[in-house]
């Protein structure tokens, strides 16, 4: 293809951190920009047909109707976050905040607890991917790793996150 990458499964992908997928998929770091672009611009293409998980829906109404404050901080563009939660009735989020540096949530954590005036034991970082896991640590916030995601529960463990989530409605038991 146009970036001259490795073929790889997947799945098996899913058991690899960040760092190690970049590694695998042979991409030279200096391309890594122009690569994540291209994905997002695919993800784009794919927008209306992207369905959240079963029970999510529900869960992030519960958690809203019991007061949490949402938020979210991706790597992903705003625009299509915004055409996602849309899509699928969730736009309801308190705040979003969208980052092109792969590795560069533990700034936006930070930012975050300043701008809120917030404890860090306060919040929960709820993430899919081993980066989401160590960006929550080097914050020093709580994490929690849902398994449904880009990494496995597998990698996620090794991780050691505060908490391990294999089904959305678990959220509310640690949130509330």
């Amino acid at each position: 293809g146009r970036y001259n990458l490795k073929q790889v499964n997947f799945e098996a992908l899913r058991d690899l951190t960040s760092r190690e997928i970049v590694k695998r998929i042979d991409l030279p770091f200096y391309k890594l920009p122009f690569f994540i672009r291209e994905v997002k611009k695919r993800f784009r293409s794919e927008i209306n047909s992207i369905k959240t998980f079963a029970g999510m829906k529900e869960t992030l109404f519960e958690l809203k109707n019991r007061g949490c404050q949402l938020g979210i901080i991706t790597s992903n563009s705003k625009e299509n976050v915004k055409e996602f939660l849309k899509n699928n009735e969730i736009d309801f989020f308190d705040f979003l905040y969208s980052d092109t540096n792969l590795f560069g949530k533990k700034r936006k954590i930070k930012n975050l607890l300043r701008k809120l005036k917030v404890d860090s034991k306060n919040i929960i970082f709820v993430g899919d991917e081993t980066r989401d896991i160590e960006a929550a640590k080097k914050s020093g916030v709580i994490s929690a790793a849902v398994t449904w995601g880009a990494n496995s529960k597998n990698t996620l463990e090794k991780q050691n996150p505060d908490f391990i989530i294999e089904k959305p409605e678990e959220l509310i038991k640690i949130l509330v």
